[in-house]
């Protein structure tokens, strides 16, 4: 028989029988805390981040051998987590560092540029929370029909028709598209210097998913993993910049073209002097004005995206050139 020092919490064998009784372990052993479970099995959780819950359970039994069902699972979860927090840190504790983190950053790697954004709780004394979240109040298959003609306007005419059309279908979504900058959606504002059309997010989807195993880090341990992330990645794009043909395009520029020249077809050029066209389509409504010197169609499809629309390509056939030769740089 053996108890607890409250000393120095050491055991002191008080009676002692040569011949055992007991079992060689107790299945229902309370010194198997979720703590003592996440100090045992870090490295195994830190090779296997995804390892499901009840797996982790069978793993705890196999090895200590305690009883763990699954009505007591949640001694495993917290375990797991325990572990997850040895392994990538503590959340509170990094946020606390991460001023000391960028200065870190900034002195080990010269060159960086490291920016952090604060933002007051808008409530004193209340729990944080979401900063924004955005809610689009209408829905219907003849009004989103509508938004995406407006979206994908070239030009501001084609932009206010559009939204016209908006205002006979719904009102109150025309005044609530009307309090947003048309330059974030719309294609008939977008800027000539980006040279991209891009209406939808599959960019930032893209990235999200490419950073799925970092989200639910800690913020130095997420920055860390990012950081590493970006640079690998940049590095295999310089090398993969290397291996270009200097004289060729990209595939999907190529295939774009490719589009623009089958709806070429049915445009009749009209020469005006050495660089201007007016291109005739099938109506009187379809009349457009090409200059080929300043790269711009009045369409201004080539303008926003840097790849002459079917418009331009119908001139620069009429010169006998090269469509190549006008994709912006």
């Amino acid at each position: 028989m053996a108890s607890i020092l409250h000393r120095d919490k050491a055991f002191k064998i008080k009676t002692y029988d040569s011949k055992h009784t007991c079992k060689r372990w107790n299945h229902h052993n309370k010194t198997i805390t979720s703590s003592f479970i996440a100090r045992m099995y870090v490295d195994a959780i830190s090779q296997n981040i995804e390892c499901k819950l009840s797996d982790f359970r069978d793993m705890v039994n196999v090895g200590l051998k305690p009883h763990v069902t699954l009505a007591q699972a949640r001694k495993a979860k917290n375990a797991k987590k325990k572990a997850l927090a040895l392994i990538d840190g503590d959340g509170k504790e990094q946020f606390s560092i991460l001023w000391e983190y960028c200065l870190e950053i900034g002195r080990s790697i010269p060159g960086t540029s490291m920016y952090m954004k604060l933002t007051q709780n808008e409530m004193l004394n209340k729990p944080y929370r979401f900063q924004r979240i955005y809610r689009v109040g209408f829905s219907g298959s003849s009004l989103k029909c509508a938004l995406w003609a407006a979206t994908s306007a070239t030009t501001v005419e084609f932009f206010n028709v559009r939204i016209n059309d908006i205002v006979k279908l719904d009102a109150e979504a025309a005044v609530w598209l009307k309090e947003k900058e048309p330059t974030e959606w719309s294609r008939s504002n977008f800027s000539p210097n980006a040279k991209c059309d891009i209406l939808l997010n599959n960019m930032c989807e893209s990235f999200n998913s490419m950073i799925l195993d970092a989200r639910d880090k800690p913020i130095i341990t997420l920055l860390e993993k990012l950081r590493y992330l970006f640079m690998d990645r940049l590095q295999a794009n310089r090398d993969k910049a290397d291996r270009w043909n200097c004289d060729d395009i990209f595939p999907q520029i190529k295939s774009i073209l490719h589009k623009n020249k089958k709806d070429t077809a049915g445009f009749i050029p009209k020469k005006s002097n050495e660089w201007n066209f007016e291109i005739l389509g099938g109506s009187v409504s379809d009349i457009w004005a090409v200059d080929l010197a300043g790269r711009k169609c009045s369409c201004r499809k080539w303008t926003i995206t840097g790849i002459p629309c079917k418009h331009a390509i119908s001139t620069i056939w009429q010169k006998n050139d090269e469509v190549i030769n006008y994709v912006n740089d």
